[in-house]
């Protein structure tokens, strides 16, 4: 996280050999919903060396979704499959649906649909609907469940 050198590199050697680059984060501190400036920095220095998208991970908690020059960064994804019930917030995750097009040479991206899920009996995941789903959105700035792009 704090070798920013090593990943303009990476992702810009991705860059050479991939159409859409998926940058990932393991950080931020556990248990917030507001990701930690050390996680911004990381994740708009991916974005200006070239990635596509980032997604995080590691508070175990959702965190808000910014895009920042014109692409995504998804700060936490909370939890998925994990065995944390002593609170609703470690109990709830978040799923990407992330379609891309491909013509020629160019990959785009065409749409970005949220699915938040709760996870039940210590490790099921359950996608949530209606007030539930919403409420989940509502916690993390979001109206919709469907990005734009």
């Amino acid at each position: 996280m704090q070798d920013t050198a090593h990943l303009i590199s990476a992702v810009q050697k991705a860059k050479s050999e991939a159409d859409f680059i998926v940058v990932t984060m393991h950080a931020g501190t556990e248990y917030t919903r507001e990701p930690t400036k050390l996680q911004t920095s990381f994740s708009h220095a991916a974005i200006d060396a070239g990635a596509d998208i980032v997604f995080g991970a590691h508070p175990h908690w959702t965190q808000g979704i910014e895009s920042y020059q014109g692409k995504y960064i998804f700060y936490s994804l909370g939890n998925f499959v994990f065995d944390q019930e002593f609170s609703p917030e470690t109990k709830n995750g978040l799923t990407v649906d992330v379609s891309l097009t491909k013509k020629e040479s160019k990959t785009t991206l065409n749409s970005l649909t949220l699915h938040p899920i709760l996870i039940e009996n210590y490790g099921q995941p359950r996608l949530l609907t209606g007030e539930a789903k919403t409420q989940a959105l509502t916690d993390i700035g979001q109206k919709e469940d469907t990005l734009e792009t």
